[in-house]
């Protein structure tokens, strides 16, 4: 993994589709400037229009093609040969169940009661609501901060307040809440349309669903909307992505109004893992200079940062286990931000529930633990 990260500085590849009225073609693409067989003045720049780097081939059909006919992009499979030993074949082929040194999870444990006339007995809540505590203390929480009991988050270091519909809706009420990341980020948006009654103004109609959402509520005059982040972003097997559905963190951040109640959720971490993690860092650098920028600007914005997640990919690649490296990346280049800055760190509940999903089916716990500490606060 470390070896295809530095020689091709992604485990993804992708092309960009250049196409005009006469012709067509598709180039290698990538978000550093160095693409084999292009020299500099044979490339095209769109950081420009990414928010972000991203660099494409320049079309060697010059008469027809040239930078401004990119139209979109589009993942490639893995590349066909790697210079691997044997034994780094083995490795990179791995899945869980041939792991030599996996611990087995057919135990059971037998908890007894010191006392046996009394009830076994469960940690008790802090005394501490999430919602009163620091939000700069998020940044500082270890791995290992709370537990589940009977189907839900117990954080050691605050209680969670009860996030139902009530709840919600003195939160929501006249807020703009403005959701960009990945598919993780996107399950965020459907939990909470599913839990804030609203009316979907742009829905889904497609399972892999790679553009903008919208739900709002006109009573409580409540806006709820997604945005897919820019490139990279790969999208389904030999899906065409257009640069118009695609949208910057940075961007957004700096369309926000001076006035206004707004909270911003971000997330990026699929579709930055398989990159080289100097690609990560200048990214968070970019996003923690306009989030100082719109905190500055409007004093009703509330940024919510997600974590990376712990899971175990089973497939060749294992792009996951750089996940417990940007994890510390994004804590350490977001944090001191101020009191309307939270992470919402998922990486001890993913550990806790020994997940293996790039995907984790129970965000719910997620979007509970950030409403429950970023709503309502004295």
């Amino acid at each position: 993994m470390c070896y295809i990260q530095r020689v091709f500085k992604t485990t993804h590849s992708f092309v960009g589709n250049f196409i005009s009225g006469t012709a067509s073609e598709a180039t290698p693409c990538s978000p550093f400037p160095s693409l084999p067989e292009y020299s500099q003045d044979e490339m095209c720049n769109f950081t420009a229009i990414n928010g972000f780097p991203w660099f494409c081939g320049r079309p060697v059909k010059r008469d027809y093609l040239n930078c401004s006919h990119f139209v979109s992009v589009t993942k490639l499979n893995l590349p066909s040969y790697l210079p691997l030993t044997e034994a780094e074949e083995k490795l990179l082929n791995m899945t869980e169940t041939q792991r030599p040194f996996l611990i087995p999870n057919n135990i059971t444990i037998f908890v007894v009661p010191a006392d046996a006339s009394n009830a076994a007995k469960v940690l008790p809540p802090p005394q501490e609501k999430c919602n009163q505590r620091s939000l700069a203390m998020t940044f500082e929480e270890r791995n290992s901060g709370g537990f589940f009991y009977k189907g839900k988050w117990r954080p050691l270091n605050c209680e969670l307040p009860n996030v139902d519909l009530e709840f919600l809706l003195k939160c929501l009420s006249n807020t703009m809440m403005i959701l960009v990341g990945d598919s993780n980020g996107r399950a965020q948006y459907t939990n909470i349309i599913k839990m804030v009654p609203c009316v979907e103004k742009i829905k889904m109609t497609s399972v892999a669903w790679h553009a903008p959402l919208r739900c709002e509520n006109n009573t409580f005059n409540i806006s709820i909307q997604f945005y897919p982040h820019k490139l990279p972003f790969y999208g389904s097997k030999e899906e065409s992505l257009k640069n118009e559905v695609l949208y910057s963190e940075v961007t957004i951040l700096d369309s926000i109004p001076n006035v206004g109640k707004y909270i911003v959720y971000i997330h990026n971490f699929l579709h930055m893992v398989p990159f080289h993690l100097s690609l990560s860092e200048h990214h968070l650098k970019l996003v923690r200079q306009a989030v100082k920028r719109v905190l500055a600007r409007n004093p009703q914005v509330i940024i919510v940062y997600q974590s990376a997640h712990s899971a175990y990919d089973r497939t060749p690649m294992n792009k996951h286990k750089m996940g417990v490296f940007l994890l510390e990346m994004q804590k350490s280049l977001l944090k001191d931000l101020g009191e309307r800055v939270m992470f919402v760190n998922t990486w001890p509940m993913t550990v806790a529930m020994a997940n293996s999903e790039g995907h984790p089916q129970f965000s719910e716990m997620f979007t509970d633990l950030y409403f429950g500490s970023v709503c309502q606060r004295v």
